[in-house]
C-alpha cells in the first residue's frame, strides 16, 4: 500500500495539469464561433500587424496633401472662369456709373451679349446668385445703381476661393491684407509689417524691387495679387496659374519680361468676339506693372508657406572687380528679415583693417548704395599694397552673428 499511494499521487498531479492547461484555464473552444482563446490572440495581433503595414509613409502623406491642394487651385480657377463666362443680354438698358472716375461707362444694353455678372460694388454676389435671376439668358433682377446683382473684384476672388473653402473671412480688399487676421497671408518674404495704413504702397517701397519680383515669382493657381492705394481704392485678381520668370546673368529678375497671368472682374466694359464684359480670363501683367501698382502677392492661409524659415538671399546688381571701387551698386534680399548690415575690408591674410555697418536695416533688403563709397575708397587707399577682399555682410533676426553674402577680390 506504501508503494501505491505515491504512485496515484503522481496520477492525479498530471490529470489536473492536463485538465487546468498551461495556464490554469483550459482552452474551451467558444460557444459561438468554436474558436480558442489562443486562436483569437493570433488573429487580433496579425490584424493589428497588418494595420500596421497599410499605414501611409509620411511621403505619401505628402504627395496626398499635394493631390488635394492642386485640386483646391483647380476648383477656385475653374469657378472664376465658370463665372465670368455666365451669357446673359439685358432686359432693359442700365446704367451703373457712378461720379467715381474709376466707375464710368458702366452702362449695359438691352439685347446686346454680355457674359459675367456686371460690376458692381454694392453687392457681393456669386455665380449662383446670378444665373438665378436670368431667365432663357436674359436678365431680370434689380437694374438700379446699388441693387443690380454683380460682383465687385474682391467679391469675385473671394466668391471664387469659396468654391474650395465655403468659411473663408477674407472677402474684401482690405480683409485681403496678410496677417490682418481673417485668413490672407503673405506669398514669399516681404515685408508685410511695415504698412501704417491699409494700404500696399508703404510694402512695395519698403521690400524694394527684386524682393517683390522674388515674390511673384512664387505665385501659384488661385493666390491673388492685391493693391489699395488709398480709401475705397484697390484692386485684386486672382492668379492663373505659375508665372513666366525671366533673370538676367546676375540672377536678378527682368521684371519687364516675367508674367502673371490671372482673371479678374474690373469696371470697365470690353468687347470680345461676340460679346462683352467687365471679366478678363487669363489677362497678363509684367511684374514690373505690378511692381509699379504697389501690388503684392497673397494667399489663403490654407495654401501658405513660411518662407521666412529658410535663410535664402538674392543677389543682384553688385559691382564686379573691373568696377570696384569706382562705385557701390547692387542689393542683397533675404528671405529673414535683416537687422544689420556690415561692409569690409580684409587685407592679404584675411584680417578686417576696415568695417562700416549699417546696424537699423529691419527689412529683407538691404542695398549697397546706402554706405559710404568715399569712406571706402579712402581705407584702400591707406591699406598696404597686395591683395584685398571686399566682404558684404548681413546679420538678420534668426543668426548669431554677420553672415558673408557677397565677396569682390582684388589687388592693389
Amino acid at each position: 500500500m506504501k508503494k501505491i499511494m505515491p504512485i496515484l499521487s503522481a496520477l492525479l498531479l498530471i490529470c489536473l495539469l492536463l485538465l487546468t492547461g498551461c495556464g490554469g484555464q483550459s482552452a474551451q473552444p467558444s460557444p459561438e464561433t468554436g474558436e480558442t482563446e489562443e486562436t483569437r490572440e493570433e488573429e487580433v495581433t496579425t490584424e493589428e500587424e497588418k494595420t500596421e503595414e497599410t499605414q501611409p509613409s509620411p511621403e505619401e502623406k505628402e504627395k496626398e496633401k499635394a493631390k488635394e491642394e492642386e485640386e483646391a487651385r483647380n476648383k477656385i480657377y475653374d469657378y472664376m472662369v465658370e463665372m465670368a463666362n455666365v451669357p446673359w443680354t439685358p432686359k432693359e438698358t442700365f446704367d451703373l456709373s457712378t461720379s467715381s472716375k474709376y466707375l464710368q461707362g458702366l452702362k449695359f444694353i438691352a439685347g446686346h451679349r454680355y457674359r459675367g455678372a456686371p460690376y458692381e460694388n454694392a453687392i457681393d454676389g456669386d455665380m449662383e446668385g446670378f444665373i438665378a435671376l436670368l431667365e432663357d439668358g436674359v436678365y431680370t433682377g434689380p437694374t438700379t445703381l446699388g441693387q443690380a446683382y454683380g460682383n465687385d473684384c474682391s467679391s469675385a476672388v473671394a466668391a471664387a476661393w469659396r468654391a474650395a473653402f465655403p468659411d473663408i473671412r477674407c472677402d474684401q480688399s482690405v480683409r485681403m491684407l496678410p496677417q490682418k487676421g481673417y485668413g490672407a497671408m503673405p506669398v514669399g518674404s516681404y515685408d508685410h509689417t511695415v504698412r501704417t495704413k491699409d494700404l500696399t504702397t508703404e510694402i512695395t517701397a519698403s521690400s524694394g524691387e527684386q524682393v517683390m519680383y522674388e515674390a511673384y515669382a512664387l505665385l501659384k493657381r488661385a493666390d491673388a495679387v492685391l493693391t489699395i492705394w488709398g480709401t475705397q481704392q484697390a484692386h485684386v485678381r486672382l492668379v492663373s496659374g505659375e508665372p513666366t520668370v525671366v533673370r538676367a546673368n546676375d540672377g536678378s529678375i527682368i521684371g519687364a519680361k516675367s508674367i502673371v497671368t490671372y482673371c479678374d472682374q474690373t469696371s470697365t466694359i470690353r468687347s470680345f468676339k461676340g460679346y462683352s464684359s467687365t471679366w478678363q480670363i487669363d489677362a497678363e501683367a509684367t511684374f514690373d506693372s505690378l511692381f509699379s501698382n504697389d501690388y503684392i502677392p497673397v494667399c489663403l492661409e490654407q495654401f501658405y508657406v513660411d518662407h521666412t524659415r529658410e535663410l535664402l538671399f538674392t543677389v543682384n546688381g553688385m559691382n564686379d572687380a573691373a568696377k570696384f571701387p569706382s562705385r557701390l551698386s547692387g542689393q542683397v534680399g533675404c528671405t529673414q528679415k535683416i537687422k544689420s548690415a556690415k561692409i569690409a575690408l580684409l587685407d592679404a591674410e584675411g584680417k578686417e583693417i576696415y568695417a562700416d555697418e549699417h546696424p537699423d536695416v529691419r527689412s529683407y533688403v538691404v542695398r549697397l548704395p546706402e554706405f559710404s563709397t568715399p569712406r571706402l575708397s579712402s581705407a584702400i587707399s591707406a591699406a598696404p599694397a597686395g591683395k584685398l577682399t571686399f566682404v558684404f555682410s548681413v546679420w538678420t533676426f534668426g543668426t548669431d552673428d554677420y553672415v558673408p553674402v557677397h565677396t569682390i577680390e582684388f589687388t592693389k
